[in-house]
């Protein structure tokens, strides 16, 4: 699909399908008096991920060498055209050569009382590797906003859709308040870790890095963190000093290092729902006949207290811890303070709707 004179998007003749490699292990034990302890391992390998790749630029220099910034990893790409094609960008969809993973465990309890009462309890741990989120239907924005140490080099890192720790806790009653009709009251509770996410240099008409206008105002770069007020990388005449970047390191919970953070380095917050569901049987109209009441309260936290039961969020999975100033001549690092003040926290805003508790009340007719 034509983007602009010269600009497409395509994909790599070579392609192949992604695909993962599986096995999986399962334990169950019955002990006591009925307890029920199910354990499970999954081990996945994935190939041939999708990435995106903007083969419109390229990082060699006039003379075939590899064009570094001051680090010696960060990469300055320049275009491949000249003229008036030199803004174009032609993305195209390959395949990662660094393979991704899962390991995902979970162990759970089970127990189911004479008296009507059962209990299920359950912790879940994913440790997950990949390359790219993929989650445009657009290659483009699947491009801009993949967040990195360069463009055009992919990184297995921490996954984006990682949930590391889950607890579930569902308690529930069985019994016939009214003779021959059943009464279910469940209670489901559930504690898990937020999404990760990347700390980037926010960037605005920043094409130090060899972007065009397209794509040099996506803040999609991992930030350099210098080591001290003598870290010879950073160009510290034309940037902000380094008490300065101290005080939001040290709000943001990052060492001093000399080095590029990796992807998906924070978490978001941990998200916490409660529910309560009541199902109730009545009779019919004819004999063959049942109805059925019930009353579910989602996020039955917050209808207890207000500030309970908020899910609190980034609207995207990324947040700037700075503003990238550019490079200086020599290729060192030229750091701005960031855009409207610093925010290290790792969320920017409470999402109402997953927040608010709601009531739904139904009936059912079943003949």
């Amino acid at each position: 699909m034509t983007r602009g004179a010269g600009s497409v998007d395509y994909t790599d003749p070579d392609f192949k399908l992604p695909s993962d490699w599986r096995v999986q292990l399962a334990a169950d034990f019955v002990f006591g008096d009925g307890y029920s302890w199910v354990n499970e391992l999954l081990y996945a390998k994935t190939q041939n991920e999708a990435v995106w790749f903007n083969t419109a630029v390229s990082p060699l220099d006039e003379n075939g060498s590899m064009n570094y910034a001051a680090d010696g990893i960060r990469l300055i790409q320049s275009s491949i055209y000249e003229g008036d094609l030199v803004e174009n960008f032609d993305i195209m969809m390959t395949n990662s050569d660094d393979d991704g993973k899962r390991i995902v465990f979970t162990t759970s309890l089970a127990k189911v009382w004479d008296s009507g009462v059962s209990m299920m309890t359950s912790y879940t741990n994913q440790n997950i590797e990949d390359s790219q989120a993929g989650s445009s239907s657009r290659n483009q924005s699947n491009y801009q906003y993949n967040v990195g140490i360069n463009r055009n080099e992919m990184m297995s890192a921490r996954g984006h859709y990682e949930q590391e720790h889950t607890f579930k806790l569902t308690l529930g009653y069985k019994t016939e308040f009214f003779e021959g009709y059943e009464t279910n009251i469940n209670l489901f509770f559930e504690r898990a870790s937020g999404r990760p996410y990347s700390q980037t240099m926010g960037s605005y008409r920043d094409g130090d890095l060899g972007d065009n206008e397209e794509f040099y105002s996506s803040s999609a770069y991992l930030p350099y963190i210098p080591s001290g007020a003598d870290d010879p990388l950073v160009d510290w005449d034309n940037s902000i000093s380094w008490d300065e970047l101290a005080i939001v390191l040290d709000s943001a919970g990052i060492n001093a290092c000399g080095c590029i953070l990796d992807r998906n380095s924070g978490t978001q917050p941990w998200v916490t729902k409660m529910d309560l569901s009541f199902q109730q049987e009545v009779p019919g109209f004819y004999e063959d006949h049942r109805g059925q009441v019930y009353v579910t309260i989602f996020n039955l936290a917050n209808l207890l207290k207000d500030d309970w039961g908020v899910e609190k969020r980034l609207s995207f999975a990324n947040n700037n811890l700075y503003d990238f100033g550019g490079l200086s001549a020599d290729g060192k690092y030229q750091i701005d303070s960031r855009f409207q003040g610093y925010d290290t926290r790792n969320y920017s805003f409470n999402d109402s709707i997953a927040s608010a508790w709601r009531v739904v009340v139904g009936v059912r007719y079943s003949f």
